[in-house]
């Protein structure tokens, strides 16, 4: 984990069929986690879909804060994925057509979900 906090990671795969990867972040603004897309503050954000907390305190790791669940969809070809700096948790890949709804895993209601009716048409 070291190695991620001090100089960041990338990723080279090659896939056949579109993919999502699974990236775990964790829930906290502290600077030694990877901090999870966000449009507010970096219009690419959701370039491959990633802005969306698609599992919201989906993972418990001893010592550290819960772990929210994003997805990044990549089409069939090679790629490289760049992570910044910063502890985060790569959970693997599933089909690119496999949906995963919002889900809130701690059975609180989550704040952002309530404000979504707000920017509905």
């Amino acid at each position: 984990m070291q190695q991620q906090q001090e100089n960041g990671t990338s990723l080279r795969f090659r896939n056949t069929r579109p993919v999502k990867l699974l990236v775990g972040y964790f829930d906290t603004k502290e600077k030694t986690c990877l901090q999870a897309p966000d449009l507010e503050t970096d219009a690419s954000a959701d370039d491959k879909g990633q802005a969306t907390v698609r599992m919201v305190h989906a993972l418990s790791v001893s010592s550290m804060p819960p772990v929210n669940v994003h997805t990044y969809y990549f089409d069939t070809g090679e790629h490289t994925f760049i992570l910044g700096k910063g502890a985060c948790l790569l959970l693997g890949f599933i089909n690119g057509d496999q949906e995963i709804s919002r889900y809130n895993t701690n059975g609180k209601t989550d704040s952002t979900q309530q404000l979504d009716w707000l920017f509905e048409k």
